[in-house]
């Protein structure tokens, strides 16, 4: 891969992009610039550059392009099928590490700590997350946290400030939220929506 200004004594990006395109060489152009101009643009297309990134550009856009490049190149590498089902065990594996770190420890658990655990960069683990299960880590976190959080509010013995603390919200006023945009109440409505479909049955048990 080869990241490439527009702006370069000698020969600008576009050339280079065009000069890689017409010999057909094996690599992927990635071009950053100051000029977001269409005409610019257009023309890197038309030399199959891969990605046109507009100054100033954020650590974390270029990290997310080239870790998403290299999880791409890592599909497509030589040695055909048995290397691609190799780097999706790998992949497989360290998301499987990863899901169980969550399970455990989804009261603080983070991005950084994970991607410690597994040894990769957080952005690159976020992308091989995302790409391998279909959501984002953030998501799958929260999803963890409003599971548990649900099992918690079926025991009537807890009192509802008290449940956001132990799955990782030390503000009762953001653990509500989260937990109304996830089941679509607050958690005294879904602990009462829980409390009245369990009533017949203690009702018949009772008879």
């Amino acid at each position: 891969m080869v990241l490439t200004d527009i702006m370069m004594p000698v020969m600008d990006g576009l050339e280079l992009a065009r000069e890689i395109f017409q010999r057909e060489l094996p690599v992927i152009v990635i071009i950053i610039s100051g000029y977001p101009d269409f005409e610019y643009a257009q023309r890197a297309i038309e030399y199959n550059v891969r990605k046109y990134i507009v100054k100033p550009a954020k650590y974390s856009d270029l990290a997310d392009v080239f870790s998403a490049l290299r999880i791409e190149l890592d599909k497509n590498a030589t040695g055909g099928e048995r290397q691609t089902n190799e780097t999706t065990g790998y992949y497989t594996q360290i998301v499987e590490s990863v899901k169980e770190y969550l399970n455990d420890h989804y009261r603080n658990a983070t991005l950084e700590r994970a991607a410690e655990l597994v040894h990769l960069n957080p952005y690159y683990l976020s992308n091989v997350f995302r790409l391998t299960t279909g959501i984002k880590f953030s998501d799958y976190l929260t999803r963890i946290k409003m599971s548990k959080a649900a099992e918690l509010l079926a025991d009537r013995m807890l009192k509802i400030h008290t449940i956001g603390p132990r799955v990782g919200y030390a503000n009762a006023n953001n653990f509500a939220r989260a937990f109304k945009s996830f089941y679509g109440m607050t958690p005294s409505e879904y602990r009462g929506t829980a409390s009245a479909a369990e009533k017949p049955q203690e009702e018949n048990h009772e008879k």
